[in-house]
């Protein structure tokens, strides 16, 4: 791509996102930034606004590139509260507000692409469990390739009436109850599952930082090289390249070399959700059953009753 045509492209994605600012915009995000900042007590790492200018990277990954190139616009002058390095369309679900009956509640898992996760209870009681990331499995409890529970195990209520008092001391969870108002952290790599103790209301969050970084761009790259029809690859290369602008140190040579499995694969995060669903329903309800396999089955039983 030429200088002219990088230009034009650029500016063609920046009159897309963006309208002219006032004169005084600058000065009034800064101060806006400062005050949120300090009332998190976060004003000793982030840094001011300072104008610099845009540029956007190619998503030579993505389908029939050649013919309709497309990228990511970097704006560098954001200020860094609530930045997001991702595309909106297929970033993974982050917030989410629950209403939860009592009795239910979330098997055994690892948070997803190894996050962290914050859980603020406004409604309720919550039973909490949590085993350190060096516990690999959760004692009476199977697992996928992907440390979660298999969705085909029963409900988290059945293993905490039945599993957990037939546990010795050390094998057995820590624990706490959460009270309406409070919030529980839990921290990158932890398993962790609930269960309701009366009907609550709870907004969660889950959170790919400093502290955990790296284990998310692991977790998406083994997604990406594992899991048929997904979206990991994309949020992946996105991610690298914010990094290689603003901590290039920090990618690996592992990092730089990583390429999408399938060329042009990338999919929304809702697509990929119902792309999913889809798969399981036809798997069970849609393929049928082998009459061969089953008669096979019914002579050998039959034999055996005999």
């Amino acid at each position: 791509m030429n200088a002219n045509d990088y230009k034009s492209l650029l500016n063609k994605n920046i009159e897309k996102e963006y309208k002219k600012a006032p004169a005084n915009a600058e000065t009034h995000i800064n101060t806006e930034a400062k005050d949120l900042a300090q009332t998190l007590k976060i004003d000793d790492r982030v840094e001011m606004l300072a104008p610099k200018e845009s540029f956007i990277t190619l998503k030579d990954h993505k389908n029939n590139f050649q013919n309709n190139p497309t990228c990511l616009l970097i704006n560098p002058t954001k200020s860094e509260i609530g930045k997001e390095v991702v595309d909106e369309d297929i970033r993974p679900p982050q917030l989410s507000f629950e209403m939860a009956p009592t009795r239910s509640g979330f098997h055994w898992r690892v948070e997803a692409l190894n996050a962290s996760l914050w859980s603020a209870l406004i409604q309720g009681k919550k039973l909490w469990g949590l085993y350190p990331p060096s516990k690999y499995y959760v004692p009476g409890v199977n697992h996928n390739n992907h440390r979660t529970q298999t969705s085909q195990q029963s409900e988290s209520f059945t293993w905490w009436i039945y599993t957990r008092p037939e546990l010795q001391d050390d094998h057995k969870p820590q624990e706490c109850v959460q009270e309406a108002g409070e919030i529980l952290y839990i921290p990158s790599g932890w398993w962790w599952s609930n269960v309701n103790v009366d009907d609550t209301i709870t907004i969660q969050k889950s959170i790919c930082d400093q502290t955990n970084i790296r284990s998310c761009m692991e977790e998406l790259k083994e997604l990406a090289d594992s899991v048929a029809e997904n979206f990991h690859a994309d949020v992946y290369i996105q991610l690298r390249n914010y990094l290689a602008i603003y901590d290039p140190g920090f990618l690996t040579d592992d990092d730089r070399q990583f390429k999408s499995p399938i060329r042009g694969l990338g999919q929304t995060n809702s697509d990929h959700g119902e792309n999913f669903h889809q798969n399981v329903w036809k798997k069970f309800f849609e393929e049928g059953v082998d009459d061969a396999k089953f008669s096979s089955n019914r002579d050998d039983e039959a034999n055996v009753h005999e």
